[in-house]
Order: structure tokens, then sequence, then C-alpha cells
């Protein structure tokens, strides 16, 4: 995921910057126009994008306010298929962060593997 990839979204321009491996990613995506000195877009509505190179699977997406109290402004599970998962942005100004993780499901007859992904 590159960082110099800019996006056009109602008539303003986003980067995403991110990190990601088989099964997760944390990305940050901000509108260009907010940086130091210049002037923001303001809010950026149906916002989406494919984020490819995951592992097929369920995935819990959290979406986070970065200024304010900051914290989880939206969540939800999403499939990926082909490796390939459409993420759908709540609506946003400036700037948000998107963390994406593989839905944890637990099998409780086996309770080595649940302590591995629980404690």
């Amino acid at each position: 995921m590159p960082g110099a990839n800019c996006i056009c979204s109602n008539d303003g321009y986003l980067r995403f910057l991110g990190l990601s491996g088989d099964d997760h990613a944390y990305i940050w995506i901000y509108d260009i126009g907010s940086q130091f000195g210049q002037t923001p877009y303001g809010t950026f509505y149906d916002v989406n994008f494919v984020l490819n190179g995951l592992n097929d699977g369920y995935y819990t997406i959290e979406a986070y306010a970065t200024r304010g109290s900051g914290g989880i402004i939206d969540s939800n599970e999403v499939y990926c298929e082909n490796n390939e998962l459409v993420i759908e942005l709540p609506d946003f100004d400036r700037d948000i962060v998107v963390k994406v993780r593989p839905v944890c499901i637990v099998d409780f007859d086996d309770l080595e593997t649940f302590c591995s992904q629980w404690l």
C-alpha cells in the first residue's frame, strides 16, 4: 500500500498510508488539503476502497476518529473474497484511521486455541 497513491473523492483528495499483512491492516486516510498551511476540503462522504492481498475470510473493520476524544466511530464485519476486501468508510473530516483484523472464531472445546487467542 504505497503512500504516494491519492484518490479523488467528492472533489477532494485523499492519501492512504498503511501497513498490512496476510490477515491485518492499519491504514491512515487523510485529506491532503488539511496539511499545515492548506485549506481542508470538508466532509468526505461515501468513500470506499479495495484492500488487496488479505487472506479470504471474515474481517472486522474498525474506523477510528483521530481528533477530539478519538475512539471507534464505526465497526462492521466484511468478507474478503479473492484476496480483495472492500472497505466503506463513515463520513469524516480531515482524517480517519482504519484497523482490519480477522474475526475471531473460537471453538470452546479447544481450550488451547481459546487461550492463545484471548489471553
